[in-house]
């Protein structure tokens, strides 16, 4: 068996039978917005193809079910990414945030960017992030690790 994700053009040359496709976002119709409607209309074709393809599709949500199912309807839902209960420890009582990011803690995830963007925010935020991975530096954090900081990120 051949688990195809990103990129996701090598479905199209894996094949069919033991294809499959692990899937986190679908978008179809949504592409006509993004590329406009000559090259999102040609885009959402091929998203589409591309699900059709393999022997089985894996999505992470039921809310992605629901998109690719509009297109074949056997999906299956397997929840994957980080395990909400190995954080439910860091609740805090009385303690309240304006924003928590929970998220694997690697670069391409975004957190980074995710705490730029806040600090163009006008005012004092409560900022908690919780994860594991490896940090910028690329050196394991270990088990899940909470910040919380009370400061203007």
């Amino acid at each position: 068996m051949v688990d195809a994700s990103v990129p996701y053009t090598e479905v199209f040359l894996l094949p069919r039978e033991r294809t499959v496709l692990t899937l986190h976002e679908f978008w179809g119709r949504s592409w006509r917005e993004y590329f406009g409607p000559l090259v999102g209309r040609s885009v959402e074709w091929a998203e589409r193809g591309m699900v059709l393809r393999p022997r089985d599709v894996v999505v992470p949500s039921r809310l992605t079910a629901k998109r690719v199912r509009r297109v074949r309807g056997d999906v299956y839902v397997i929840p994957f990414g980080l395990r909400l209960e190995d954080y439910l420890k860091y609740r805090m009582g009385g303690k309240e945030f304006d924003v928590v990011i929970v998220s694997r803690l690697v670069p391409y995830k975004g957190v980074r960017e995710a705490l730029a963007a806040l600090r163009l925010v006008e005012r004092r935020l409560r900022v908690a992030v919780v994860g594991d991975g490896r940090g910028e530096a690329g050196g394991r954090w270990g088990p899940p690790h909470l910040s919380s900081l009370p400061l203007r990120v």
